[in-house]
This record gives C-alpha cells, structure tokens and sequence, in this order.
C-alpha cells in the first residue's frame, strides 16, 4: 500500500533494502505494515530494527510467563502463586501496561521530530524494559533502577513529540499543508 507522497510500505522498503543496499532487514512477523520515508538509510535500518524488536520483546516477556506457569503448575486465570512467578507476571503486565503509551510516543516523535532520534530512544527504551524485567522476576528491588531509566527515557520522547509537533503547528512554512490550512486565518489576522 502506498502513501501520497513520501511513505512507501515495510515490504516495499525491505525489497529496496535488500536489492539496492544488500542490507538484510530484519521485519515483525505481525500482519500490519510499517511506513518509512523513502529516504532509506541507517534511520530507516533501526527504525525497521526497533520495531521487530518490539514485537520480539513483548513475546518474551509473554512467553517467561508461560514458562513460569508450567514451572510452578499454575493454571490461568490464577495470577496468585509462588513468589517468582507473581514477579515475573506482574513484570509482563506492567511492560504491557507501558506499551500503549511508548508506541504512541514514538511516532509522534518520529513523525514530527526525528526519526533517528525516536528510534534511538525507542531502542534504549526496549533495552531498559528487559532489564527492568530481568531484575524484578529476580527481586522486586531489581527492578527500580532499569524502572527509572525508562521513565525518564519516556519523558524524553513526551519532550521530543512536544518539539515536533509545536514546530509543526506553530511554524507553518515547515509543512505545505499546514500552510495551505492557517491561510485563511492568516488573512484574517488571527494567526
């Protein structure tokens, strides 16, 4: 599926990663499509990288669930048990919890701002998240630092989707049809 203008589909962009660059890409198996700006390059690598990753990191952490039922024979829907297995569950949940918001930060951020950038931080984020979740399924205490790293990488993302998305709408010269659409206001005067 292609997009007006400057977006091209993941398997779009893998077929001309592999043909022009000879760069394997390694992409999620999940059935939805990735867009990347054209321009492909290292940005587009770890933006593509960051998102398999993604995919791959909820997996395992759902599948340390898993493995931790059979272990301790608990059966779903008990979330109740022996201790390693309520800390590995409750790390799962809490890295499931999280996950709405770092996605929809790090496309803003990629969108608006930088792609590089929000990838690089999307990867230092996935990285202090399975640190997170080796340290609590080990101790509760295990988890407070990787917990604080990813907090403040998610603020970092808060602050660059806020940068890019007031210079988007504050300096309409930047996008075309930003322009096109605050000229009536700029005629008026009210912008």
């Amino acid at each position: 599926m292609k997009y007006p203008g400057f977006m091209i589909s993941a398997w779009e962009a893998k077929e001309q990663l592999q043909n022009t660059a000879k760069i394997l890409c390694f992409l999620s198996t999940y059935s939805y499509e990735i867009c990347v700006p054209v321009s492909l390059g290292l940005r587009a690598v770890l933006w593509l990288s960051l998102h398999a990753l993604k995919g791959h990191s909820v997996a395992y952490f759902t599948m340390q669930v898993i493995y931790a039922r059979r272990k301790y024979k608990i059966s779903p829907p008990e979330t109740k048990g022996h201790p390693e297995f309520e800390r590995t569950f409750r790390a799962q949940a809490n890295c499931s919890e999280y996950f709405p918001i770092f996605i929809s930060l790090l496309w803003v951020a990629g969108i608006f701002f930088h792609q590089g950038v929000a990838a690089a931080c999307g990867l230092l984020y996935l990285y202090t998240r399975l640190r997170y979740f080796q340290g609590y399924t080990v101790a509760a205490q295990g988890r407070l630092g990787p917990l604080y790293a990813s907090a403040w990488l998610l603020w970092g993302l808060v602050g660059l989707a806020l940068a890019g998305l007031l210079a988007h709408f504050l300096w309409p010269s930047s996008s075309t049809w930003m322009a096109a659409l605050l000229w009536p206001l700029q005629l008026r005067g009210a912008w």
